[in-house]
């Protein structure tokens, strides 16, 4: 995505009852401090708090959207159909030319077709995970050996990972599926929404979807675990019913944060699926927002369209919890941004059209590195926690790693 744009960070913090969606019980950035103790149905401390998951805790003087404005399909979860899982051969010739040395990086292209390429690239067991519009799901060695070639007889819209799986959308069928990489087999079908977009998390089993084409108003939430859908919620506060758009998750999966042109809220995730409005901040920017980031430090960065003619430039502004006061003046550097995503440390990052790489620096935003020899036809970025990058652009795939 190549733009002018003004790009704005703002760090969110809000307190509300914990409540453990994730793989471990470390709070999250949108998690109260432990042992809170509010009165008048507030938070809660730790002993009181129920185990189960899904139990419907909800925080003083919050908003719950907890009625239904989808339709939750009759037959909640379909009878698992036969989907044939093909495991194929892996090549007996190497799918990379020679890596090169481009300033700190060595470069590898990988010779794979990229027409079918879902813009969304993962990172598995220090692997990169390829998935095709057609069904195929290819893993590839940081080497660019390709290490598991597997082909699903389903047509792939949208994907991502969660806590239980790798979780596919198959648009043609109109299903959602889960996939276990290492058995190769498809764990659970549940029927979906149409031209529906995915929205979890590794760290949750609570997958939300939306339907159709933005603004969104509401998303699907649907329980991997129970194998159910749970309710459909409200995405935005506002009530002349502007919906949100764009959408993103955080890393705990314990909140849902939207945005427009006028505002940008942060919804907790309850147990029961509701969406609890926790934090709101109104925008002054009369442009669409076209890419939203949170990092896992809870940092929320929107990206926003700029008039033609203009001069691009990144914005960078911090908010606070609970009413999301401005903590300092936008912070503003020439650029412009065609990426929007998260880095190594799931902090979020923007990359320019020449190769830069900006974030938060010391609570300002400033170039971080520079990666060389990635053209500016960049679709989509990926770190892997070990800090090597996958770059998905128009006509190829490119591995990179720092020397």
């Amino acid at each position: 995505m190549r733009t002018n744009c003004v790009l704005v960070s703002a760090m969110l913090i809000a307190h509300v009852a914990n409540f453990s969606l994730a793989q471990d019980d470390a709070p999250g950035p949108f998690d109260p401090p432990a042992k809170a103790n509010v009165t008048d149905g507030g938070i809660k401390d730790d002993s009181e708090v129920a185990e189960d998951v899904f139990d419907d805790m909800k925080g003083a003087n919050a908003k719950v959207f907890s009625s239904v404005l989808l339709p939750i399909p009759e037959h909640s979860v379909r009878s698992l159909r036969a989907i044939k899982v093909t495991e194929k051969k892996l090549p007996k010739y190497p799918v990379y030319t020679k890596p090169r040395q481009v300033g700190d990086w060595k470069l590898t292209r990988l010779l794979v077709p990229v027409g079918d390429i879902l813009p969304k690239l993962f990172w598995e067991d220090n692997s990169l995970c390829l998935i095709g519009q057609v069904g195929s799901l290819t893993k590839i060695s940081l080497n660019g050996d390709v290490k598991q070639r597997i082909e699903l007889d389903c047509d792939i819209a949208d994907a991502g990972w969660s806590r239980l799986g790798l979780v596919l959308l198959d648009d043609n069928a109109n299903e959602l599926l889960l996939f276990d990489m290492a058995s190769k087999q498809v764990k659970s079908i549940a029927p979906a929404p149409g031209d529906a977009t995915l929205l979890c998390s590794r760290n949750s089993s609570l997958v939300f979807l939306t339907a159709g084409d933005a603004p969104w108003q509401a998303v699907y939430v649907f329980d991997l675990a129970g194998n159910r859908y749970l309710t459909s919620q409200d995405l935005m506060a506002e009530e002349d019913g502007e919906g949100a758009d764009v959408v993103a998750i955080s890393d705990d999966g314990r909140a849902i944060i939207g945005a427009n042109r006028s505002q940008l809220v942060v919804n907790r995730v309850q147990g029961s699926g509701d969406l609890q409005l926790v934090a709101s901040r109104s925008l002054t920017e009369t442009l669409e927002p076209l890419g939203l980031a949170v990092s896992k430090q809870g940092e929320v960065c929107l990206l926003f369209d700029q008039p033609r003619g203009s001069m691009p430039e990144l914005s960078v502004q911090s908010w606070s919890a609970p009413k999301l006061n401005s903590t300092g003046p936008a912070q503003q550097v020439n650029g412009s941004i065609h990426w929007l995503g998260h880095g190594p440390n799931d902090e979020w990052l923007a990359m320019d059209n020449a190769g830069g790489i900006w974030g938060p620096v010391n609570g300002k935003v400033g170039e971080i590195f520079y990666l060389p020899g990635i053209p500016s036809s960049t679709r989509t970025l990926a770190f892997s926690p070990q800090g090597a990058v996958a770059a998905l652009t128009d006509s190829a795939v490119f591995l990179g790693k720092k020397e």
